[in-house]
C-alpha cells in the first residue's frame, strides 16, 4: 500500500511541475525554431516578424520571460499584410519565449535569448 502511494504521489508531482513550467497551452509547444521559420529573423536584440495573412485572421504575438510571466502582448490585427519589430535592446539579457498565434492556432512558439548584454 505503502508503494502505491508512493507512485501516485511521483505522478501527481510530475503533472503538477509539468503545469508549472509550462505556462502556454499545450498546442503552443511543437512549432520551429527561428533558424527553419522565414517569418522570424533576429538582428540586434530585435525580432523581425512578416506574415501573409490571407484569411484574415486576428494575429497575437505574446512574450513571456523566464519567469513565465507576459511581458508583452501585441494584438497585430487582421490586415493581409502584417509585420512587427519587438526591440529588446533595452530590456536585460534573459531567455523570452515568443508565442505567435493566429485565431487560436499557434503559428510559432521559440525561446529567445534577447537584451542587452
Amino acid at each position: 500500500m505503502k508503494t502505491r502511494i508512493q507512485t501516485i504521489m511521483v505522478v501527481a508531482i510530475a503533472f503538477l511541475a509539468q503545469g508549472l513550467f509550462n505556462p502556454m497551452m499545450a498546442n503552443e509547444l511543437d512549432k520551429k525554431p527561428v533558424s527553419e521559420d522565414s517569418r522570424i529573423q533576429v538582428k540586434d536584440h530585435q525580432v523581425h516578424f512578416w506574415y501573409f495573412n490571407a484569411e484574415r485572421s486576428t494575429v497575437t504575438v505574446k512574450v513571456y520571460d523566464s519567469k513565465r510571466k507576459v511581458v508583452r502582448q501585441v494584438n497585430l490585427g487582421n490586415e493581409q499584410t502584417l509585420g512587427k519589430i519587438l526591440d529588446f535592446s533595452t530590456s536585460d539579457s534573459n531567455f523570452y519565449r515568443i508565442v505567435i498565434t493566429v485565431d487560436d492556432t499557434v503559428l510559432y512558439n521559440d525561446t529567445l535569448k534577447l537584451g542587452k548584454v
